[in-house]
């Protein structure tokens, strides 16, 4: 049950997830651009998918508050993956989706996928994969590419780590149980057939990207209103999805704080909201597009990724020793993941296990005081506030250039 993936996985490092597989399934391809003769760049596949975005979510889920951070551009994804998909579609690779209604079934195409030489996309939840050592309720919207299934039912996968990883199939089909529809799905893309014309594809990710984060017609929680909104929220005492409410002072004040850390940084490793990534594809667009001053789109969101970053250091200060030290071990965390894969394994459960222990002291005695949290939360208004200015000066820069 082989896809003779190796070469991908040797080569696999993704800065994020979704265009992270996408990239290294093409390179395994052999699939090539147009404007470099060389494999896309994940950055090109990010921006031609439609780029940055921002959406802010909040609400009640599982007896708790959730938070939503939307840092790439928003599709609907509940039936089909069409991030990726408009991916393909714009470089002109064919997709087909498979779906399941059980584990059984579910492995069973797998199974089936694999025999026949494919390398499929698939979909799990983040927190059900063992080798992230993350916390079963962290149902992250995730992707992975499995390789191969060898004799012992092991799934060797490539994931958005430097080194190889396993896991078993019991396991694997347990973190497919997604908690959206369709469960078990998978995807299976085929190279083009033909050259495509990259620089309509930049060009209409770009657009797409420009009109979603700035139109008026968008609704309130997203795009640069989505920011203003969040921003709003973070100091409103009488919302009550306003962070005084919502995210009160003990558990939840905690979730909120990591999840907004977790949420900028930690999906994949561009971190800053990927706005880094997308910076890097502006730099890249601009030749091809043969609008140079797409460079100084460029820079202005390289601002707004030091912007995001300093967001998230802030969300859990230096001056509160506990927060400060949650900070760390997250960080340490993905990078144990990034740099050792499995072998690092030990040591990040060793960390989650810590982590589990911070979650329980700021139940029991939070170490903040609420006059301090009044503080904090206007803070990092300040903060989001700092990104909705620099984006909005982006994204004029970026609708001029086009």
């Amino acid at each position: 049950m082989k896809s003779k993936m190796d070469v991908a996985i040797k080569t696999y490092g993704g800065r994020d997830g979704e265009t992270g597989s996408l990239w290294a399934l093409l390179r395994h391809q052999g699939v090539t651009a147009p404007h470099t003769g060389e494999p896309y760049s994940e950055a090109s596949l990010f921006g031609i998918g439609g780029g940055v975005g921002m959406v802010y979510w909040a609400m009640d889920h599982c007896g708790g508050h959730y938070l939503g951070l939307g840092t790439r551009f928003s599709t609907k994804e509940a039936e089909k993956p069409l991030f990726v998909m408009s991916i393909c579609d714009r470089i002109g690779a064919k997709t087909r989706l498979v779906t399941a209604s059980s584990p059984a079934a579910g492995r069973k195409k797998l199974i089936a996928e694999l025999d026949a030489g494919n390398t499929p996309i698939v979909w799990a939840h983040r927190g059900d994969l063992p080798y992230f050592a993350e916390p079963t309720y962290s149902q992250t919207y995730h992707t992975l590419l499995v390789s191969h299934i060898d004799d012992a039912g092991t799934a060797h996968v490539a994931d958005i780590s430097n080194k190889r990883l396993s896991v078993t199939l019991d396991d694997l089909d347990h973190a497919r149980r997604t908690t959206w529809s369709p469960k078990f799905r998978m995807m299976i893309v085929e190279p083009p057939t033909k050259k495509p014309d990259v620089k309509k594809g930049f060009l209409t990710g770009l657009r797409a990207c420009h009109e979603m984060n700035t139109s008026e017609k968008s609704i309130k929680n997203v795009g640069l209103t989505g920011l203003q909104k969040w921003a709003d929220l973070l100091t409103d005492s009488k919302d009550k999805k306003g962070w005084p409410s919502f995210f009160p002072r003990g558990e939840q004040l905690y979730y909120g704080l990591t999840s907004t850390y977790t949420q900028i940084e930690s999906r994949g490793f561009g971190g800053s909201a990927n706005r880094e990534l997308f910076a890097d594809f502006l730099s890249e667009a601009a030749p091809v597009i043969g609008r140079t001053d797409l460079e100084k789109a460029a820079d202005q969101f390289r601002g707004s990724a030091k912007a995001w970053g300093k967001l998230a250091k802030n969300a859990l200060p230096a001056a509160v020793p506990l927060l400060k030290e949650a900070r760390n071990l997250l960080a340490k965390r993905m990078k144990l993941f990034r740099t050792k894969g499995m072998k690092g394994l030990d040591d990040m459960s060793a960390i989650q296990r810590r982590l589990d222990e911070i979650s329980g002291d700021a139940r029991r005695d939070f170490p903040m005081s609420d006059d301090a949290i009044e503080k904090h939360f206007a803070k990092l208004r300040k903060d989001v506030l700092a990104i909705l200015e620099i984006e909005r000066c982006g994204f004029q820069l970026l609708g001029e250039a086009l």
